[in-house]
């Protein structure tokens, strides 16, 4: 059977209402009528020569549809959705979609359709839609040039950011392992002159050996946590699966003497198996006890609680840094010290920071940094919390693959 004519006819304008013959055939935008029923077009006006190239004959003998010049990914999915949106239209509804369609010399044109069901009564019987169409090509194409503009800058400023970050970690690493050699000569040096000339030097000389000794050590240290520090983001080995309670026993054994002579106790609870660098988290642990050990009230046993329990749903949604294709843990160290203002909260973190002066406690002022940097190569976040007094707690997050 021949296709139905797509011209003006006198059925296809009363389904549109022959008052607005005239403006349709003025209007913009490519104005076009499906039946629900048939599937096809009832209608289409002039604009589908301008704005695709095909004139209406041309969509008569392509069975008065639109569909041998759509363009989509799955065409099959887009028309069984569509389909079912335009089903459920009621009247007073509008209904807005994008399609891409192929022009007659072969571009891709982007549309902009809102449909709208019209309203049966004696001459329309069947339910059909309504669509108005509009060319949006040209702004697609310059949004799409502002977004890749963008995005090409970010990457670079990325790029950027990364190589600083690389040379700035290598320039710590070299110049750190080359301070090594002369700073054991300077040490070295400074222990004969103690062992072989403290008499002769009397107490004054004793006293600057004393202090040039002190001083190389202090550096000694300074150098070795600057070195951990460098290489906190690099990967030395590959991530595997690590039993996190193992790890904590190993640092406690490390560190026996160290709690014995301070008498305190470590309560740690059943610790998950999470996909990491095994050196770095005993890296991280040690940190963080060291930390409740050395910042201990004079008067009280130091004891430090390691906690650790899966993220729920509804607090992953409270922590954004998280990535939201890995799954987390979350771990909490908390000791019964001397505690911080909360305000230094941030402070602590950062490199080189101490709130505390050297005299009071010892330490470079790298380790919490170093624990900051190994949960955030690990995909992580740490955070802490503490109050005068009372005592010091950290919480911090790690994924159970180390990457997804």
């Amino acid at each position: 059977m021949d296709n139905p004519k797509l011209s003006c006819d006198t059925f296809g304008l009363s389904l549109i209402g022959k008052q607005l013959a005239n403006l349709v055939k003025i209007l913009p935008q490519l104005i076009y009528v499906i039946d629900l029923e048939q599937r096809r077009l009832v209608y289409i006006n002039d604009r589908i020569t301008d704005m695709l190239g095909y004139t209406k004959q041309d969509i008569e003998q392509m069975g008065n549809t639109l569909g041998p010049i759509m363009v989509h990914a799955n065409m099959t999915a887009f028309s069984v959705d569509i389909s079912q949106r335009f089903e459920n239209l009621q009247i007073g509804d509008s209904l807005e979609f994008t399609m891409a369609f192929r022009h007659k010399n072969g571009e891709i044109r982007t549309l902009k359709n809102t449909a709208t069901l019209l309203q049966q009564n004696e001459e329309i019987k069947n339910r059909y839609i309504l669509l108005l169409a509009e060319d949006i090509t040209d702004k697609v194409a310059v949004d799409l040039s502002e977004v890749e503009i963008y995005k090409r800058e970010l990457e670079r400023q990325v790029a950027a950011l990364n190589r600083s970050n690389q040379e700035l970690e290598q320039f710590a690493y070299v110049a750190s392992h080359d301070l090594q050699e002369p700073l054991r000569k300077i040490k070295a040096f400074g222990e004969r002159l103690e062992k072989k000339y403290k008499d002769a030097v009397g107490d004054e000389g004793r006293f600057f050996i004393d202090r040039m000794i002190n001083a190389a050590q202090r550096m000694n240290k300074l150098i070795d946590d600057l070195l951990t520090y460098s290489r906190a983001s690099r990967e030395f080995e590959t991530p595997k699966q690590v039993a996190l309670n193992d790890v904590v026993k190993n640092v406690i054994d490390d560190l026996e003497i160290k709690i014995q002579n301070e008498n305190a106790q470590i309560i740690v609870e059943n610790l998950p198996v999470i996909e990491a660098q095994a050196v770095q988290m005993q890296q991280l642990f040690q940190n963080l006890i060291e930390n409740a050990l050395k910042f201990r009230k004079p008067e009280l046993s130091p004891m430090v609680h390691i906690t650790a329990e899966k993220v729920s749903k509804t607090d992953f949604d409270k922590i954004p840094l998280l990535n939201p294709l890995l799954e987390y843990f979350q771990f909490t160290v908390r000791d019964n010290g001397i505690g911080f203002d909360s305000k230094y909260a941030d402070q602590i973190f950062a490199i080189f920071q101490r709130l505390h002066g050297r005299t009071e406690y010892e330490g470079t002022g790298l380790g919490l940094a170093i624990c900051r940097k190994i949960v955030e190569t690990h995909n992580g976040y740490i955070m802490a919390k503490g109050e005068e007094g009372v005592g010091a707690t950290f919480i911090f997050y790690l994924p159970t693959t180390k990457n997804k």
